[in-house]
């Protein structure tokens, strides 16, 4: 059992709260039992796993601990005081773990041709865990994350998205004129919100078009983009999600997956 803070893996988790040694390592942080169960089923390589010496938190995992003992994952148990000061939830769940993260590839990605998902910078973590999950769950192929949005192997982000980070390919620091260039190349055609001349998302339908639905910052949007420069490169289209209630606005997230659920519809029904 691991018992002092001085231990490498307890410090070397530690370390994964920062941007710098998650991208130095490669390495994304896991917290509780379902994240867990994805990523292993989603194939991905895991360094280590540690886990609460409290017998109620092992009873609980017994089939969890099982399966990683299976996978010959290494494994090792904690000071139920420890786990809680290493853990980065206020509430963790008596397990973590550290995995392997394979970005996406743009090129890859695109030459599927088939719908993705934009997110210029989108810099809340909840936002980009849900954009992330509601991109897996409405079948989109992939997401690309541009230059200044929230790092996509944060553990909030990790935690919000349920494991759909390991679902689907995730591209990360996209420069936003090579990623227009690569648009423009495979026919794709783009689906940005804006209120000014725009088309409800619902009557939108694109089903045999490959589509690039962006969503943008929290604040500002997309009017850091330069429409006039940019969109007018590639076939475009500007919708809206029609409001009837005193509500002014939807944040990204929401937004972001109500659009992709109503390409779906077109998609698969």
């Amino acid at each position: 059992m691991i018992t002092g803070e001085n231990n490498s893996l307890i410090k070397k988790y530690r370390k994964l709260k920062s941007k710098k040694w998650r991208q130095e390592y490669q390495l994304v942080p896991l917290e509780g039992s379902l994240l867990i169960k994805e990523a292993l089923h989603s194939g991905v390589k895991f360094d280590f796993v540690l886990y609460s010496a409290d017998q109620e938190v092992i009873n609980a995992n017994e089939d969890l601990l099982l399966e990683i003992h299976n996978q010959q994952i290494p494994a090792y148990s904690v000071d139920p005081s420890l786990f809680q000061k290493t853990a980065f939830t206020e509430t963790p769940q008596g397990i973590l773990a550290v995995c392997t993260f394979n970005e996406g590839d743009l090129e890859s990605l695109t030459s599927e041709k088939k719908d993705i998902l934009i997110l210029y910078q989108v810099q809340d973590p909840g936002n980009m865990g849900t954009l992330i999950r509601s991109a897996d769950a409405f079948g989109f192929q992939g997401v690309v994350c541009s230059k200044g949005c929230v790092d996509p192997t944060n553990d909030k982000v990790v935690r919000s998205s349920m494991g759909s980070l390991f679902h689907i390919p995730v591209v990360m620091n996209s420069e936003i004129d090579q990623l227009f260039q690569v648009l423009q190349r495979e026919q794709y055609f783009i689906l940005f919100g804006d209120k000014s001349g725009s088309k409800p998302i619902m009557t939108i339908d694109l089903s045999n078009t490959a589509v690039a639905l962006f969503v943008g910052n929290e604040s500002r949007g997309l009017q850091d983009l330069n429409f006039d420069q940019k969109f007018n490169q590639v076939r475009h289209q500007k919708v809206e999600i029609p409001m009837f209630g005193k509500a002014e606005s939807l944040n990204a997230g929401i937004a972001g997956s109500i659009m992709m659920y109503e390409l779906s519809k077109k998609r698969f029904y």
